[in-house]
């Protein structure tokens, strides 16, 4: 059988904006649906965490019970994903930091977004937010051979990577997932520029968009999808649909941080392009998911699960069903780097 690599990832995250959602239905719920599918196939996923949300819920957890029980649910699924030979990395969002807590709905206001950007902050809150948060991570999950070297910047927002090099060296980080291939976006919170990537895999340095053969990281990018007029017509009608019946709602619930384009920047390579995502395929794409999949040996997904409706999640497991009886399909990041990056 022809060997596919197949590269998962989720970004397990409450909502970034004026209202957070719960963890349970935001990350408790839709983690366990994707977990049984995922072993159902025997792949393997790569979580990564929001560790500045967790930041906040340590230092809370002690003063409201809820918080506390929220502190454990999470610690308690990373731990068993990581058991079962899942990956959990960290993932930040700084603007956690200037958070607002709301006891009597357990929820978070997410609304100042001047910290949205590793960028933005001083080097003293680059320190605390990225040691503490591989320290929280150890933390919740006490496993013996546990390891995390693996990273996804929020927002994607990588760049400069100089920012982050001394905290991948000093914890023996060293691959990197935030890279979406041939994708441009400056707005009031994201702000990347990976227009020059073509490669899927490759060793990088001191820059996140350029080979380097003799770097000590690897840039594992993200892939996306060309998705035709008709289809793109189709997919929107039949999202419409199923939000009537609820069966196409995302799980969680919750608002998205707000933001504004700045200086918009042509891309016209990827105007008819989309990443590929588990909260993006529905039944009219699943032709296109197939197509690529076929036509490529490296495939990339990134998910998050608040975003994941039912209908995605069968729409995965049958495109996962399918491919698994067509192809052999290698899911451990690890073994598809050293595969393509020997010195790493």
């Amino acid at each position: 059988m022809t060997e596919k690599q197949l590269i998962i990832t989720f970004d397990y995250e409450l909502f970034l904006g004026s209202e957070s959602g719960s963890v349970s239905l935001c990350q408790i719920i839709p983690t366990e649906e994707l977990r049984q599918t995922l072993n159902r196939y025997g792949l393997k996923g790569i979580f990564f965490v929001d560790t500045t949300h967790l930041l906040r819920l340590r230092e809370l957890k002690n003063d409201h019970p809820k918080v506390q029980e929220d502190w454990d649910m999470i610690g308690n699924q990373l731990a068993q994903l990581v058991e079962e030979g899942h990956y959990v990395y960290p993932h930040l969002h700084p603007h956690w930091l200037d958070a607002e807590y709301n006891p009597e709905a357990n929820q978070w206001k997410l609304t100042n977004y001047q910290k949205y950007r590793f960028a933005k902050i001083s080097d003293e809150e680059r320190a605390y937010v990225f040691d503490q948060s591989v320290e929280v991570l150890k933390e919740m999950i006490p496993h013996a051979d546990y390891r995390i070297e693996g990273y996804r910047a929020g927002g994607w927002c990588i760049q400069p990577f100089s920012d982050f090099l001394p905290f991948f060296q000093k914890h023996g980080i060293y691959g990197e997932f935030s890279v979406l291939k041939g994708r441009i976006a400056h707005t009031t919170t994201v702000d990347f520029d990976f227009s020059q990537v073509k490669e899927n895999i490759y060793p990088f340095s001191e820059d996140v968009c350029t080979r380097d053969e003799n770097g000590d990281f690897v840039e594992l990018a993200i892939s996306s999808v060309h998705i035709d007029a008709t289809t793109r017509w189709k997919s929107k009608w039949l999202n419409r649909l199923l939000w009537r019946t609820k069966v196409g709602r995302s799980m969680g619930r919750g608002t998205g941080a707000v933001q504004k384009v700045l200086n918009p920047v042509p891309n016209p390579e990827y105007a008819d392009k989309e990443m590929v995502s588990i909260e993006l395929l529905n039944l009219y794409k699943l032709p296109l998911y197939r197509r690529f999949l076929s036509q490529n040996d490296y495939m990339h997904f990134i998910s998050h699960p608040k975003m994941i409706s039912k209908h995605n999640l069968a729409v995965f497991n049958r495109f996962l069903k399918e491919a698994s009886e067509k192809y052999k399909l290698e899911s451990d990041w690890k073994k598809i780097s050293a595969k393509a990056v020997v010195n790493l």
